[in-house]
């Protein structure tokens, strides 16, 4: 990313979020750009979707979906709402529109392949994750 475009990020954030952060790259790829945020020791992540590939509608299912669940009992990180008091706001940011949402941090670590393949505690912890979800 450029220094403009991350400087028109962090402008958004403040304005919109109030969060005054670092960026740092985790993810820039097909339909969204995935940032995390470092606010003097306190994390988030940003997710930029291009609003061209994903439509609003869609987001908003999917957020709504992962609030059921975290009300629920599903540890899931958490969607922030903006200034506007919404889990959503539209960002054009170098000529290019997005659908921004914010989100908690979750500590954790990505497993790589082919490192889980055979590993019974990740399968298992994924069946209980899974059943749990069903039963909601």
């Amino acid at each position: 990313m450029t220094d403009s475009f991350n400087h028109q990020v962090r402008s958004f954030l403040k304005e919109r979020y109030n969060i005054i952060a670092e960026l740092e790259t985790l993810h820039g790829g097909f339909q969204n750009l995935i940032f995390k945020l470092d606010s003097q020791g306190e994390l988030f992540i940003i997710r930029l979707a291009d609003s061209s590939t994903r439509p609003h509608a869609a987001i908003k299912a999917e957020l709504d979906w992962m609030i059921y669940l975290i009300e629920h009992g599903v540890s899931l990180t958490k969607p922030l709402k903006s200034n506007q008091n919404t889990f959503t706001e539209e960002v054009t940011i170098e000529n290019h529109d997005y659908i921004a949402t914010v989100f908690t941090y979750a500590n954790g670590k990505k497993l790589p392949y082919p490192d889980y393949l055979g590993n019974e505690a990740i399968y298992e912890q994924l069946g209980e994750l899974t059943g749990k979800m069903h039963l909601i």
